[in-house]
């Protein structure tokens, strides 16, 4: 349960763009979150937002700066894992203690997008393989900072630099993954 940065050697998923993704997925139907941007609470709503698009319709929206508004999240695993089998056999090998299934595996897909904060109930493996996000992570004994209101999510929404003065927290972790594109 202590947030660790791996340095992991390049698998062929490092090699992705877009266009790759978007030709080897085609027009699968794939379950996304949309009209985020009308929900302040969207992922508390998250089940809400759900629809089903064509691959290729979900990159088009995505590509065309609709940012935060659509975007294809863990929430979205069980659905889409059909369409997002082919990726798999990119993604390896990994660590002998990660104990790879393909079955239990998450992909996020997005441009511009926002998490909010919350904590999760499992030990998760991020790895960016396209594109750039922040992580920042806190230590679990600070849960009673972290203004928690509905199962894993916090009140406070993305944590600023600001806020995390504001409120004594202290940074465990704080990783920018890959670089921007």
């Amino acid at each position: 349960n202590v947030p660790t940065l791996l340095k992991l050697k390049p698998w062929p998923a490092f090699r992705w763009t877009i266009e790759d993704l978007r030709e080897r997925i085609g027009d699968a139907p794939v379950e996304v979150q949309g009209g985020r941007l009308t929900d302040p609470d969207y992922e508390v709503n998250s089940f809400a937002h759900k629809t089903l698009t064509p691959f290729r319709t979900f990159v088009d929206l995505m590509l065309l700066g609709r940012g935060n508004d659509v975007y294809m999240t863990a929430q979205n695993r069980s659905n889409n894992a059909a369409a997002l089998a082919p990726l798999w056999r990119d993604v390896g090998p990994l660590p002998a203690f990660l104990q790879p299934c393909p079955d239990a595996a998450f992909v996020w897909l997005g441009r511009d997008t926002v998490t909010p904060l919350h904590h999760d109930e499992t030990n998760n493996l991020m790895c960016q393989v396209l594109g750039w996000k922040l992580l920042r992570l806190f230590d679990p004994d600070q849960r009673h900072r972290l203004d928690n209101y509905v199962g894993v999510h916090s009140r406070l929404g993305w944590v600023s630099d600001t806020v995390i003065a504001e409120r004594g927290l202290q940074e465990i972790g704080r990783a920018s993954c890959r670089e921007r594109v």
